[in-house]
């Protein structure tokens, strides 16, 4: 699975967006944040914030040599892929979508930058594992 989110701040056109990738049980795997500038709206920042994630993390998948940085990564979604038999979009509530949410209002509060990590970032553990138990 694998969950995005967005914070769009309308004063500065500034967006903050972020994925995470879980296995089957909820357990993150690992997590990416970024940030995007000059963002007209809210469904500006939304398209934006689905096509960097797919772009990032099919990209990683489809084109390793060109993301040496998601060696690790890329390897996992592939495995996660092959898996598949159905794969939908859903959105979801912020309820069940806070860790991620999170990670992308740091972006804009905090002034975060981007990176991409293995597991849950440091400052939201608990936080991920109680949303692996919903899982």
């Amino acid at each position: 699975m694998c969950n995005i989110a967005y914070e769009w701040d309308k004063s500065s056109r500034f967006v903050g967006v972020a994925w995470v990738v879980r296995n089957h049980r909820g357990v993150v795997l690992f997590h990416s944040r970024n940030s995007f500038t000059e963002v007209g709206n809210k469904e500006e920042a939304k398209l934006l914030t689905i096509l960097w994630a797919m772009e990032k993390e099919f990209g990683a998948v489809l084109r390793p040599k060109d993301w040496p940085a998601f060696a690790f990564q890329s390897g996992v979604i592939s495995k996660s892929i092959q898996a598949m038999n159905d794969a939908q979009l859903l959105v979801v509530s912020r309820n069940y979508n806070r860790g991620t949410s999170f990670i992308a209002k740091s972006v804009i509060r905090e002034n975060r930058h981007l990176y991409v990590a293995s597991g849950p970032p440091g400052w939201l553990f608990e936080l991920f594992i109680n949303e692996s138990r919903d899982f």
